[in-house]
């Protein structure tokens, strides 16, 4: 069983570490430590303890007056450039921009979409204010929207530009229509077009999404946040991380 982790434990270890460390070393050291993901995570348990999410909709939604996200990516240049949707080609529930709450997830994700390439992983604690997101990390909440998202589906299977995708039409229409569809497989029934989803999430006043998906490679179950419009997100910090032990 892994060693759980205490963040209270590692920022004290790491200011008497600091202690140890020269005036004129201290600068660095700090930058170093701010590479590292154990750095991250403690940072994240002390920004979350502040924060909270307000149920609206009776439960089908959540308003976010304030809420740090954080992004695993394996380009930097985001906090001057603003952060791009380029490498979200491979989305799973919709279109805009892909996050998580947990620090430790958003590394993971760094270095996977930084391994055998010439990438850099890079986190970015990122803001969100005063939005409204569809809460699908409930079971109950995808059994309640996606019926009418079937009958779309279904519409497009008479319309011709949609000939070639009848298989996967098909596909989401019965994993939604059988039940099959929850709040740890989303994309089963939603990921036959990113724009499609994403418009149908829109009509129903939402600023985007949130659902627990089962990660990529190293990225174990997480929850996503989804926000449709990246102009909607503030990047607060930038950091290239070292590794993910």
């Amino acid at each position: 069983m892994p060693e759980k982790f205490e963040p209270n434990i590692y920022r004290d270890s790491l200011a008497e570490q600091l202690k140890e460390v020269p005036k004129e070393e201290r600068s660095e050291f700090l930058e170093q430590a701010k590479g590292s993901p154990k750095y991250w995570e403690a940072r994240n348990r002390r920004i979350e303890a502040r924060q909270n999410e307000e149920e609206i909709d009776d439960g089908l939604g959540v308003f976010l007056k304030n809420k740090t996200l954080y992004r695993g990516s394996g380009d930097p240049g985001g906090k001057r450039d603003g952060l791009k949707i380029a490498e979200d080609n491979r989305s799973t529930v919709g279109e805009g921009m892909y996050f998580t709450s947990q620090a430790k997830d958003a590394t993971s994700y760094a270095y996977e979409r930084s391994t055998n390439s010439d990438k850099i992983p890079v986190v970015y604690e990122c803001l969100v204010e005063n939005i409204k997101l569809l809460d699908l990390r409930k079971d109950e909440n995808v059994k309640k929207i996606l019926p009418e998202f079937s009958k779309i589906l279904r519409k497009l299977l008479s319309d011709p530009k949609w000939a070639l995708f009848t298989a996967d039409l098909w596909s989401a229409i019965d994993n939604i229509e059988e039940g099959k569809v929850g709040s740890g497989n989303l994309q089963q029934g939603v990921h036959v077009d990113d724009a499609l989803f994403t418009e149908y999430v829109k009509n129903l006043g939402y600023d985007g999404l949130v659902t627990l998906e089962g990660g990529e490679w190293i990225v174990k179950e997480h929850d996503t946040y989804l926000i449709f419009d990246p102009k909607k997100v503030k990047v607060v910090k930038e950091k290239k991380i070292k590794n993910v032990k």
